[in-house]
């Protein structure tokens, strides 16, 4: 794992920290994670990545699938409907 270190935390943001991990009974370090891991970016990114794996093991199982349209017109059909 990798480590982090922070400086120049403004004090009122400190501050928030250590309450929330006191009322979380956490560590600091652990509720800066969770907080992070909280960032809607980092969401995305683990949402995406359990999609990628959905559809993966649904190719293992069932083999792969062709479309009726090409990916290229699926977008295009996207698109135009908004």
């Amino acid at each position: 794992m990798a480590t982090l270190h922070i400086r120049d935390i403004p004090d009122e943001v400190y501050a928030a920290l250590v309450v929330r991990a006191q009322r979380e009974r956490r560590s600091l370090n652990q509720q800066v994670i969770a907080e992070l891991e909280q960032l809607p970016e980092l969401k995305r990114r683990e949402q995406r990545r359990a999609l990628l794996g959905e559809i993966l093991a649904d190719i293992e199982r069932n083999g792969e699938r062709k479309l009726e349209l090409a990916p290229e017109d699926l977008i295009r059909e996207a698109r135009d409907s908004r």
